[in-house]
C-alpha cells in the first residue's frame, strides 16, 4: 500500500501554544475536519499515512487516530521532539 506521509513544521502547526479561547476551538474543529479528508482519501485512494512530528509533540497523529476507523489508513507515526535527538 503507498504510503502518505505528513510533515509538518511548528510554524505550520495548528497546535503551537498561543492558541488558546475561541480560535483555539476554531483550530480544533479545522484539525478534524482535515482528519476526516484525510481519511475520506486515505480509503479512496488505498493509501495509508505516516506522521512525522517535532514541535506539534503527536498532535497530527492524535487528530488523525481520534477519527473512528483510522487505523484502515493511519500507519505509524513518529515524535522527535528534543533539539538533541534532531542532531
Amino acid at each position: 500500500m503507498p504510503v502518505i506521509v505528513v510533515v509538518m513544521s511548528y510554524r505550520d502547526s495548528l497546535f503551537s501554544p498561543d492558541r488558546t479561547g475561541p480560535s483555539m476551538a476554531n483550530a480544533n474543529d479545522s484539525v478534524r475536519r482535515l482528519a476526516i479528508r484525510l481519511g475520506e482519501l486515505c480509503v479512496e485512494r488505498g493509501v495509508s499515512v505516516t506522521a512525522a512530528e517535532s514541535c506539534t509533540g503527536g498532535g497530527v497523529a492524535a487528530a488523525i487516530t481520534d477519527i473512528a476507523g483510522s487505523s484502515r489508513y493511519f500507519e505509524t507515526g513518529y515524535v522527535t521532539y528534543s533539539n538533541a535527538a534532531k542532531q
